[in-house]
């Protein structure tokens, strides 16, 4: 009888047997169907890790990453520093006109981080670069495929939009077109030729400076339902905006405007969402009556003028279903006409920014009928403090979300306060706060969420007003 085998001879008889059992058939990662696969694939990053990386490891991900699902959405980033960006663009454009053209639907080309003169680093070579990539893209909308477009450049580059006629003409396909040139002195010339993307619905402008056509000549795609604008040269905004009969929604970021800098407003009565950020309230506010989401954040300076024009604004907006105030001394008392209101947020001293920050006083928020349909607030901690009385829960039967910026482990007997009376409140089902840095926030918590197990904790950073502002309740993006 033979003696038994060592331990690791047996193993080592054991891995041989099994690699023989597998002679000859596929690796596991082999034998996952294509789906699978691409579904990993998608991952990747998008020109480093899919084309440059994982195309060259076989020609199962060279065929894959070249499938029509893969090739439909592509994003490309290009180096800061002119040198590399001219490369890298040169790379992009060669593979973007080998394998996506009549292919690809969305397209986003960004540049990574922003060129520095002061390094030596070619500011017109930038142009260069921007201007090639413009000029490439209708050649790849062969098939008039090409719906969405996003160039961002990290680069005080100027340039007209579109760059021709010819240019527009090819890209009648597109429906959204974004351009971001955000570093400070951009600027973004607005041609007439826009008018012929007849089928834009959506664009998103960006820069240092806006340069509109001078005259009322329409220089706005007629089909635009969404537009927004950041920057302006002039104290007024653009007469051709007068011309947007279809303009749901716009965004609007300016610190050049007056009050009646936004008498082409007047016209826009299809409109349903004005997010404003800027010096003034606009003197037309009033006669938006159809407006359904309303955001005014305002520059310090002309906090009493802001406060006057909102009071005096708000009882004709009584279609209002979101509204999102920044910077007002106080709490204005004509939040109590909208009684259609679902949301409202107040950003107002939820940062560090004391000049914005109101007296405790004038923080209540006032009683009434408007209350009963509010499904979600969003106030600093000092609002809700001085407000626990009115948000009772027989007067917000509807109310699922509170939002907390600027909860503070500086003021405990507040949060207490906050917290038992989001536990106890039966239709409450999420608290959004800051970061909990304190045993003592942290007991409390635990309380909470003992009082009220439907009750859940959302943690988030919060920490100004401006930030905070930009992330509270945006418009959904369309596809």
């Amino acid at each position: 009888m033979s003696a038994p085998a060592a331990p690791n001879a047996a193993a080592a008889t054991a891995v041989a047997a099994g690699a023989s059992a597998h002679q000859g058939r596929a690796a596991p990662f082999d034998a996952l169907p294509d789906e699978l696969v691409l579904a990993v694939l998608k991952q990747l990053q998008w020109f480093k890790g899919r084309f440059r990386s994982a195309a060259l490891v076989c020609k199962r991900f060279h065929r894959l990453l070249l499938s029509p699902s893969l090739l439909d959405h592509l994003h490309f980033e290009l180096p800061g520093g002119s040198d590399d960006m001219q490369r890298t663009a040169n790379m992009v454009a060669t593979w973007l006109c080998r394998h996506a053209t009549g292919k690809v639907t969305r397209l986003r080309l960004a540049s990574d981080f922003p060129l520095n003169p002061g390094m030596g680093e070619d500011i017109g070579e930038a142009s260069d670069v921007l201007d090639g990539l413009l000029a490439l893209i209708p050649a790849l909308n062969s098939n008039g495929q090409l719906e969405h477009l996003a160039v961002t450049f990290c680069a005080p580059v100027t340039g007209p939009v579109p760059t021709s006629a010819l240019w527009a003409f090819a890209m009648r396909s597109l429906k959204s077109l974004e351009l971001d040139y955000t570093e400070w002195g951009g600027c973004i010339m607005i041609q007439l030729q826009l008018a012929l993307l007849t089928g834009l619905h959506t664009l998103k402008l960006t820069s240092t400076l806006l340069e509109f056509p001078a005259g009322n000549v329409p220089c706005f795609p007629p089909a635009l339902t969404r537009l927004s604008m950041h920057g302006f040269p002039e104290p007024v905004m653009p007469p051709q905006m007068s011309s947007l009969s279809q303009l749901r929604s716009l965004q609007l970021d300016s610190l050049m405007v007056g009050p009646q800098a936004y008498r082409p407003l007047q016209a826009l009565q299809a409109l349903k969402r004005l997010d404003n950020v800027s010096t003034a309230v606009p003197a037309c506010l009033s006669s938006l009556s159809g407006l359904d989401t309303l955001t005014l954040d305002t520059c310090t300076g002309r906090r009493e003028q802001v406060a006057a024009a909102t009071e005096a604004a708000l009882p004709h907006l009584t279609a209002l279903t979101q509204l999102v105030l920044g910077a007002a001394p106080a709490v204005p008392a004509a939040l109590t006409a909208l009684t259609n209101l679902a949301r409202f947020g107040w950003t107002a001293g939820s940062g560090r920014d004391n000049e914005k920050r109101p007296k405790p006083d004038s923080l209540q928020l006032p009683g009434g009928a408007w209350l009963a349909g509010l499904q979600e607030l969003s106030a600093p901690s000092a609002m809700l403090d001085a407000s626990l009385a009115e948000l009772a829960p027989t007067a917000t039967p509807s109310l699922r979300q509170v939002s907390v910026p600027g909860f503070s482990d500086n003021l405990l007997p507040v949060q207490g306060r906050i917290l038992a009376w989001a536990s106890t409140h039966p239709g409450m089902r999420r608290l959004d706060i800051n970061w909990v840095r304190s045993e003592g926030t942290l007991r409390a918590l635990v309380a909470a969420l003992d009082r009220n197990a439907a009750l859940s904790i959302g943690f988030g950073s919060g920490s100004s007003s401006g930030q905070y502002l930009a992330k509270l309740w945006p418009e959904a993006e369309q596809a």
